[in-house]
């Protein structure tokens, strides 16, 4: 029995062959005529991923399985039009669960032409963009004189298709095929046919993938150069083909500058030791040293740095990068903050904690939305029992004359002060601080 995921109750067959029950359980969500709301949405996927999970659990003849799924994509109008699908996690059920299982059927199934044919005529009406996984795929259940066969017939069909938009989509599959196939020929030949004779960067660097992924490094270096100089679209995907483009020529100069533009475009371990493979392991000291006299000279607070100066072990450092740049800090961007916040507290930086804690503090309450006040107060009460372990605030605001500037600049935001438990001692400071004045 299927469990109960959503407010569509229990779907599952009530009976029979594991086909019917899949049937049933189909007609079951087409019938369907209310709508799902986002919050409601990723439930609904877990609804749709039991149905799939019954069919897959039960014994049935691969090209029965197919016929099912067929079916199964056929709903996609109607589940998709029936959710608020934000996050993607229905139509992940198409692209993914029933994709797995359609490749699991395919490759048992020995009628391969039959198969072809079936996924092309699921793919000429994608609507929603969740079929054409199954083409993306289809290297993994269809041999190669198949795959070659169905990239003739979709050239075909788009070479005589009126509709841009209708050509563009058949000659994307032509594509896809053609990665599959490593034919960059015919990848360069339906991209070119579908967007025009000159090439836009992302096309360029495309192709050139395309090619390197046939073995053909120095076509691919010929499609990256086609690329204008300080043209910075999708700079991260030319610069990670030219790296391999390189390595695959042995122009051992131009990979290791290639390396050092993706490092300092984005210093993690990950491009570090990207970096260090190209120039040697031995150089790891000097580079770290280097790149962090680099920072510190910089007036710019990036937080991917501060996180790479924390993983090489210079804490004190990475202190002194956040500290030195303190006026920087967007508390708005807590999902970067908290993680920097909770590394120095772990390495006992208690002032670096508190200042970025004051960020997030000062952020929320700069915004004025009290539906999230009470995230302000979990702040303040961590501030607060970090206040005793700081003994040098070095220049910054202590503990206490933070506390007083943060009333007199938010005396009426009450709600967030009466969170704190401090709404009428607010006013008792407030009034002895301005008779002091």
């Amino acid at each position: 029995m299927i469990r109960k995921r959503s407010k569509l109750g229990f779907i599952s067959g009530s009976g029979g062959s594991p086909s019917k029950k899949f049937r049933q359980a189909l007609q079951k969500l087409k019938d369907f005529d209310g709508y799902l709301g986002w919050s409601e949405s990723n439930a609904f996927s877990h609804t749709l991923t039991d149905v799939i999970a019954s069919l897959a659990g039960s014994e049935i003849d691969p090209k029965e399985g197919i016929e099912l799924l067929l079916e199964f994509y056929l709903t996609d109008e109607v589940m998709l039009n029936s959710c608020d699908d934000s996050d993607g996690t229905v139509g992940d059920v198409y692209r993914i669960d029933a994709c797995n299982l359609f490749v699991r059927y395919g490759r048992a199934c020995e009628n391969k032409g039959w198969i072809a044919d079936r996924v092309l005529e699921l793919y000429r009406k994608d609507d929603f963009g969740v079929r054409d996984e199954l083409l993306n795929r289809a290297v993994e259940y269809l041999p190669h004189e198949v795959l070659c066969s169905m990239a003739e017939t979709l050239w075909q069909e788009a070479d005589s298709h009126k509709a841009e938009f209708g050509k563009r989509h058949l000659l994307i599959a032509v594509e896809a095929i053609a990665r599959q196939l490593k034919d960059a020929r015919l990848f360069e030949k339906a991209r070119i046919a579908g967007w025009g004779p000159e090439p836009h960067t992302a096309a360029c660097i495309d192709i050139a993938q395309a090619y390197l992924e046939a073995y053909d490094a120095p076509t691919a270096l010929s499609w990256l150069r086609k690329i204008p100089d300080g043209d910075n679209f999708q700079e991260g995907d030319r610069d990670a083909a030219l790296f391999s483009v390189f390595a695959d020529l042995g122009m051992v100069k131009e990979q290791s500058d290639v390396a050092w533009r993706i490092f300092r475009r984005s210093r993690c371990p990950e491009t570090l030791d990207l970096l260090l493979s190209t120039i040697g392991e031995h150089q790891r000291n000097r580079v770290v040293k280097d790149e962090i006299e680099l920072l510190l000279k910089g007036k710019n607070l990036d937080f991917q740095d501060v996180q790479f100066i924390l993983h090489v072990g210079e804490v004190i450092k990475a202190e002194e990068l956040v500290l030195r740049n303190a006026r920087q800090l967007d508390g708005s961007r807590y999902y970067d903050i908290l993680p920097l916040a909770d590394s120095f507290e772990r390495n006992k930086r208690y002032l670096t904690t508190s200042i970025l804690y004051r960020s997030l503090v000062d952020s929320i309450l700069e915004r004025g939305i009290s539906k999230y006040y009470h995230h302000a107060v979990r702040y303040m009460k961590h501030l607060n029992l970090l206040m005793p372990l700081v003994k040098d605030w070095r220049g910054f605001q202590s503990h206490d004359e933070y506390l007083v500037v943060l009333q007199k600049l938010h005396r009426m935001k009450f709600s967030f002060w009466d969170k704190m438990g401090m709404r009428g001692l607010t006013k008792k400071l407030l009034m002895r601080r301005n008779n002091s004045w």
